[in-house]
């Protein structure tokens, strides 16, 4: 099992959890991670958050049924600790090398519809009013700007899933480790058919920071973080589940997709570029308010900036100087060149 841990300072990740282990065991492996002494401990769960509560401490966690895979908790402990007898949290160590950093400031919400924007120099430009906040187009803050750079979907992912765009190149090593792995297996999910080139070239083109994320990309990430990825296109306002076919995921992010470029899409109560440590990245996969939010946005987005149309558009190859119109001819020409350098071209 796997779990979010949220305090009021700071988030964590617990992997690897097995459903046999003791309600009390559990309590001590929250303490390790927090340092909040476990019999003081309070874990809400669940959407409204709720306490969980368990008859006795010695049952297990298949057996407590406000628990689940994925949920994000709430840890709390009415017992205020002494802030220079506060141990810093223990960061457990992954089974990975890809030097992840724990998330941040996950939490829940619910949204409806209106929309508005604003031109404020110090509030976010994209947005549609939500219930008791915003849902946010999250681009005018300057360290949270998703850079047009071809990493824009790592970059994106990387902050909704860990709350900073630092791990992005890290997501890229997750895809070529999982595609590798896949093929050693005989697993025909990411045959040559399916990636229309070699495996290794594959895998060796993904890990170029100027190679571009995208379907193989997003299903790949959302079972390596057991979350439902969800892209909305500004152009048709369709949204895309990716991790939804065979798994019961139970948290989602969402992106906006414009054709060529993937921004992050959050939820915060205040617009002020300034309030971004108060972001909510991940959302209950079964709020159905919160997609049809992240919808609106898409609208409005469209609306006020526009969105390329991926099948029409005209890409340069900046390795031999050859026009390509649409995705598809770019995709065509880069798995036959191997030429990764692409721009936009007017």
């Amino acid at each position: 099992m796997r779990f979010r841990i949220k305090t009021s300072s700071s988030s964590h990740t617990l992997n690897d959890i097995p459903d046999t282990l003791s309600f009390d065991d559990f309590l001590l492996l929250i303490e390790k991670e927090t340092g909040i002494p476990s019999a003081t401990i309070t874990i809400k769960a669940g959407y409204p958050p709720k306490i969980i509560s368990v008859p006795q401490n010695s049952v297990p966690l298949s057996q407590i049924q406000t628990l689940s895979n994925g949920d994000t908790l709430i840890v709390s402990s009415p017992v205020q600790l002494p802030t220079s007898d506060t141990p810093n949290p223990i960061k457990k160590q992954s089974n990975n090398n890809y030097n992840y950093k724990p998330q941040s400031n996950i939490n829940t919400l619910n949204v409806n519809k209106d929309s508005s924007s604003i031109s404020e120099p110090h509030t976010e430009k994209y947005y549609v009013k939500c219930r008791d906040g915003y849902m946010i187009k999250r681009v005018s803050f300057i360290f949270l700007d998703i850079p047009d750079d071809n990493s824009c979907l790592f970059r994106a992912v990387s902050y909704l899933v860990h709350g900073t765009q630092e791990n992005f190149y890290g997501l890229r090593t997750v895809i070529s480790d999982t595609i590798t792995n896949s093929n050693k297996l005989n697993n025909t999910s990411y045959s040559e058919a399916i990636l229309g080139r070699p495996v290794p070239q594959y895998c060796n083109w993904i890990m170029q920071p100027n190679s571009w994320g995208g379907a193989i990309e997003l299903q790949i990430l959302a079972d390596w973080f057991s979350i439902e990825i969800v892209t909305v296109d500004i152009k048709t306002g369709t949204h895309y589940v990716f991790g939804l076919a065979e798994n019961k995921y139970t948290t989602r992010i969402y992106l906006l997709y414009s054709g060529i470029h993937y921004d992050a899409i959050v939820f915060n109560p205040s617009l002020s570029v300034n309030a971004y440590s108060n972001d909510t990245l991940m959302f209950p996969a079964s709020d159905s308010h919160a997609l049809d939010c992240a919808i609106q946005l898409s609208k409005l987005v469209r609306t006020k900036s526009g969105f390329t149309d991926t099948t029409s558009f005209k890409l340069l190859c900046l390795d031999c100087n050859t026009i390509l119109v649409g995705e598809k001819n770019a995709t065509i020409h880069a798995s036959k060149t191997g030429h990764t350098n692409f721009t936009e071209s007017k």
